[in-house]
């Protein structure tokens, strides 16, 4: 998608998906960043708050390598389930299991 677009593919989900649906709590992960309400990643050192050590968000980043928030997820898959994101033939299609996935 980043390359499609021409601008970073995190830019991009956010432009195309998150901001037009007023998911305000999603975004792409970045490790660094200290995020409020984040559930996990941070460690007490030395009476300070520290992120956990450093990983790859390549590892997750276009599979699920999202932070959100349950109401976030519901803005999701109203979108989903009421058309308001992509095209009910783009839908048909994403929905469709392929030979491999039917046990075929």
């Amino acid at each position: 998608m980043g390359k499609s677009c021409a601008i970073p593919a995190g830019i991009a989900v956010a432009n195309r998906i998150f901001a037009p649906l007023g998911m305000n709590a999603t975004q792409m992960n970045h490790p660094a960043d200290i995020v409020p309400h984040r559930a996990s990643g941070y460690q007490w050192r030395n009476n300070q708050l520290h992120n956990k050590p450093y990983y790859s968000p390549s590892v997750t980043y276009s599979a699920g390598g999202q932070l959100s928030s349950v109401a976030d997820m519901v803005k999701w898959e109203k979108a989903l389930y009421n058309q308001t994101l992509l095209q009910p033939a783009t839908l048909e299609q994403m929905w469709t299991p392929y030979p491999w996935c039917a046990g075929q």
